[in-house]
């Protein structure tokens, strides 16, 4: 027969596994919503791609037109399935032929996901980037492949998101 402190060992194993199995739980949905958002970020560049190859290179203004026009037919891919907000579009007034391939023009806004950001490049692939601040400035060493002139529109724009984020 079991004491009062050998039930109370096992209740607490118990619980301590129940806890561990929900974290583990919990981890898990994290990883299928991140891999979900990556997808969506492909299918987006996929659009991108085609998109930008009819048009002399020129991404659209804004990412709509690639529904409205029948480059994409799922306007679910605009937004990442963790909190469902749009993606950041940084690609308006960008033109394949002349942006360097590692230029951000579409990302998850920043606490979409722990730790971590989805971006997709210019060259169409998207990447998941640790976060080491919850902020979008704090991206830009991450991009060592622009020019500076890109390097220097990157950092106003993150700037000015971080204003209107996070009121930076």
């Amino acid at each position: 027969m079991l004491t009062a402190c050998g039930w109370g060992l096992i209740l607490a194993v118990a619980i301590a596994f129940f806890l561990l199995g929900e974290d583990n739980g919990e981890d898990e949905d994290h990883r299928v919503v991140l891999r979900e958002c990556t997808e969506r970020l492909r299918v987006l560049g996929n659009a991108l791609q085609i998109y930008t190859g009819k048009n002399g290179g020129s991404f659209p203004v804004e990412l709509e037109e690639l529904f409205q026009k029948g480059f994409l037919s799922d306007s679910q891919a605009f937004s990442c399935p963790s909190k469902h907000f749009h993606y950041v579009y940084t690609g308006m007034n960008l033109n394949r032929k002349t942006v360097s391939s590692g230029m951000p023009v579409a990302f998850d806004r920043v606490n979409n996901h722990p730790d971590c950001i989805n971006v997709l490049f210019a060259d169409f692939q998207v990447q998941t980037i640790p976060l080491e601040e919850s902020c979008y400035s704090s991206l830009i060493s991450r991009f060592q492949s622009l020019s500076p002139e890109e390097r220097k529109q990157l950092s106003e724009k993150f700037r000015l998101l971080d204003k209107i984020f996070f009121l930076k």
